[in-house]
């Protein structure tokens, strides 16, 4: 069997006695059931927790996307970084609620006002092989979905999905749909699918006469109400603000029917979750029932030799997929009531492929049962022949092993090759719907317990004791054996000015000598052509400079800088994320993109160079304003508070500012003041969500903030007043300067705006009424008041130029008025 992955890595805690008797009764139901919704936090944690361990189902999540294209609260991270947060937050969720995770190779894209857009965007055939896949390896009885696929609808990607779910549920079976997967898997044909209708705010889509029952129980072995349990396992989508309070008692989950066999009006009552459902499973089902009815929880060792037994009876079923699902499980169980803990560590956690490392393998027996060490393998290492006798005393086995050569560096799978539009590029047919990347290296521990072999594979990770945290592992990491890093994401070039450019080269092994070159496309000179690299040890660092000079005919554009270091065997191209992705609540992750940064030619003026910046839900606007020659200040509540703000060109506000720092509500007075001293405050937008609503006015005059937005980045802009300041000094802002956005135009748009604000754009989606309000702008005082629902979050760290301009435009407003 393989054993789960946990949150840092490493073996698992071993099962108390209450769990080893609720596994057991799950040894004893065979069934399964997948939950199918667009991103991750769309899932309903109550009813996973509920399926899991009240009906002791296999369960399974399948979120279409990883939520890439959404928002982070706890950090910068945007993208495809934000979406391996998202991932590993839907891992700690499973963990809790007991539930397993699934995606497809879809790529967020933010909010989406309708299913045709979405599928347009993903290439509806792809995503819908993948999830035909996922159900065909997966195997559910029943299908459920989050969101219907007829009216009432709301966000596109959400009735996308309910789509596929229907169109997977008809093509699984079928054997001519997708038949390049039979050669990894089988057709599979689950019995229904169901809608899981629900009650948001005002939107109801319940009924009494939908199929409905309770799943705010208590379980007593796991001393836990399902409504508990939910709360913690949603309470993991921290990027997206998503804690919840605990509930306990009843809470009705109702049900549409939507195809299949759903003539007796329930989920499950027209399948059987019993081994009679299998060949051969009734002798298996019978041994375990023994056992859970001679379980003794003061000594879980005196089910062993049934449980033995049963391990023997397994092997007489003739069901593949439920042999090795219950073998799993089985193993997992034995292992528990032997109170059998074993793990494999190695010496550090990162690793150039073919590198040695040292292995720490333990084993422990707290029981009284008669277990022996047969031998440990390693991958890429024969087995260690050991018949050790395992008795109270743990037993330590140090193994030396290689990294196999050609092992990938550790990015994450979907991430390794160039994204197409819409869909991640994976080439392997096995890998899709995998929530990460396989481990580097696998323990298989051979025991022999009560004369029978049982075989375990753990994978090796990486164990620390942090002084504050305590005893804490993490994934072992595969680097290239250089990687090289530009100091900046965007690197903005301006008429008439060279740039210097660094990049820092880093060695994960020692000696490495060479040169690197950077190449970039557009009107541009690099020099020098290359540079040497000299780097004696592991972990040292060089740091090379070299100069871009444009053309002298410098057009405003966007193109894209590389790095690549040659030591005359190969090239070696891989960048260093600086960090990786690390915090408390998931396991940390890695990864090696290719090195490059944004390159643009920019034709801008700015004027003046003081700019204070007030953190919002996290971006990178302050440095991207640094690339064009403002100097930032980071704004405390000090400073907010009793600093000198006079001394700021202008003061910008980060997005969902008034949403995520309740304090800058009780500073918006004296933001206010500054204004109508001569001030200039942008304020980029914010929502009218549950997540930290403010319900003051942010501005001098009063308007509110709607849900209404433009999601189509190439909607046409219309200039409505080109004279007005904001569009002509310093730069002149054409619609051209729309060009090449990403993701969105805006969103959160503002309505019911007091007459005193001026408008200056209009935009809508296809077939929309126009929007007028992506900016508006007032005189107050002697100042001005910006608000701005334009995703520059977004526009500027892509390197946007047009984006740049008109937010060049907006802190220099006012900047040449005598009055000021």
């Amino acid at each position: 069997t393989t054993w789960p992955h946990l949150s840092h890595g490493g073996s698992e805690s071993l099962m108390n006695a209450s769990e080893i008797l609720q596994a057991l009764r799950k040894l004893n139901t065979v069934g399964s059931v997948l939950y199918i919704a667009a991103h991750p936090d769309d899932e309903n944690t109550r009813l996973l927790a509920y399926l899991a361990n009240e009906k002791l189902l296999r369960t399974g999540y399948l979120s279409i996307t990883r939520g890439d294209g959404g928002q982070n609260l706890i950090g910068k991270e945007q993208g495809p970084l934000l979406g391996i947060i998202r991932t590993q937050e839907l891992l700690a969720a499973r963990r809790i609620d007991g539930a397993e995770q699934f995606f497809t190779r879809a790529i967020d894209f933010g909010y989406s006002k309708g299913p045709a857009e979405t599928l347009s965007f993903w290439d509806h055939q792809q995503v819908l092989a993948d999830v035909v896949w996922v159900i065909r390896t997966f195997r559910p009885d029943v299908i459920i979905t989050r969101f219907p696929s007829e009216p009432p609808r709301g966000h596109g990607h959400h009735t996308a999905s309910a789509m596929l779910a229907q169109e997977a549920f008809r093509m699984a079976g079928d054997p001519r749909q997708f038949s390049e997967q039979l050669n990894y898997t089988s057709a599979w044909q689950p019995k229904s699918i169901w809608w899981n209708t629900y009650r948001f705010g005002s939107v109801n889509t319940q009924s009494e006469n939908q199929h409905h029952f309770d799943v705010g129980m208590f379980n007593p072995l796991l001393g836990s109400y399902y409504g508990e349990l939910a709360a913690e396992s949603r309470s993991q989508h921290k990027s997206q603000g998503f804690g919840r309070a605990r509930s306990r008692g009843l809470m009705e989950e109702y049900f549409k029917p939507l195809d299949g066999d759903t003539a007796c009006g329930g989920l499950f009552c027209n399948i059987d979750q019993s081994w009679r459902r299998v060949n051969g499973g009734a002798a298996f089902g019978k041994i375990v029932q023994k056992a859970i009815g001679s379980f003794n929880a003061g000594n879980p060792a005196a089910v062993l030799p049934l449980l033995v037994d049963a391990a023997g009876a397994l092997q007489g079923i003739e069901d593949e997929y439920w042999r090795k699902q219950k073998e799993r499980e089985l193993n997992k169980v034995i292992a528990a009531c032997a109170a059998l803990w074993f793990e494999a560590t190695g010496d550090r956690f990162a690793f150039v492929a073919g590198d040695s490392l040292t292995v720490t393998c333990q084993a422990v027996n707290g029981s009284k049962a008669r277990i022996v060490l047969e031998g440990i393998a390693l991958t890429g290492r024969p087995d260690s022949i050991l018949d050790i006798s395992l008795a109270g005393a743990p037993v330590s086995v140090k193994l030396s092993a290689a990294i196999p050569a050609g092992t990938r560096p550790g990015t994450p799978y979907w991430l390794r090759q160039e994204s197409g539009k819409g869909i991640f590029t994976v080439r392997s047919q096995e890998l899709i719907g995998m929530p990460e990347n396989k481990p580097v290296m696998v323990a298989t521990f051979r025991f022999r317990i009560n004369g029978q072999p049982f075989v375990y594979r753990v994978p090796v990770s990486y164990k620390w004791t942090d002084p504050v945290r305590g005893e804490l592992y993490r994934p072992l990491v595969v680097r290239p054996p250089v990687t090289i890093s530009f100091a900046d994401d965007v690197i903005l070039v301006t008429e008439g000015a060279d740039k210097m450019i660094a990049v820092t080269l880093t060695a994960h092994k020692d000696s490495i000598k060479g040169k690197v070159r950077l190449s970039a496309g557009g009107p541009f000179s690099i020099s020098p052509e290359s540079a040497p690299v000299m780097i004696g040890e592991e972990g040292g660092r060089q740091t090379v400079t070299f100069k871009i000079v444009p053309d002298s005919a410098l057009v405003s554009g966007q193109h894209r800088i590389r790095a690549a270091f040659h030591n005359g065997t190969g090239a070696w191209t891989s960048g260093l994320d600086h960090v990786g992705i690390e915090y408390d609540h998931i396991k940390p992750v890695s990864l090696f993109p290719e090195s490059g940064a944004s390159l643009v030619a920019l034709k801008i003026k700015i004027r003046g160079h003081e700019v204070g910046y007030i953190n919002g839900a996290g971006d990178a606007i302050p440095e991207c304003l640094g690339q064009i020659g403002y100097n930032v200040t980071v704004l405390d509540d000090d400073e907010l508070e009793k600093g000198d703000l006079a001394r700021y060109d202008a003061i910008v506000t980060g997005v969902r500012a008034f949403n995520t720092n309740k304090r800058l509500e009780s500073y918006r007075d004296r933001l206010l003041q500054y204004v109508k001293d001569g001030g200039n405050l942008i304020v980029q937008y914010n929502t009218n969500s549950f997540i930290g609503r403010f319900s003051g006015d942010i501005g001098p005059y009063p308007f509110k903030i709607t849900r209404n937005r433009v999601t189509d980045e190439t909607a046409p802009v219309t200039l409505t007043d080109p004279e007005h300041p904001l569009l002509t000094d310093p730069n002149m802002i054409s619609a051209a300067d729309f060009d090449g956005w990403i993701q969105e135009r805006g969103l959160y748009f503002t309505g019911d705006i007091d007459p005193r604000y001026q408008t200056m754009l209009r935009m809508s989606d296809p077939g929309e009424e126009p929007l007028d309000q992506a900016i508006l702008a007032t005189r107050y005082g002697k100042g001005h008041f910006i608000y701005t629902s334009i995703s520059f979050f977004r526009e500027l760290p892509a390197g946007v130029p047009g984006a740049y301009r008109l937010f060049a435009n907006m802190l220099s407003i006012g900047l040449d008025d005598p009055a000021r």
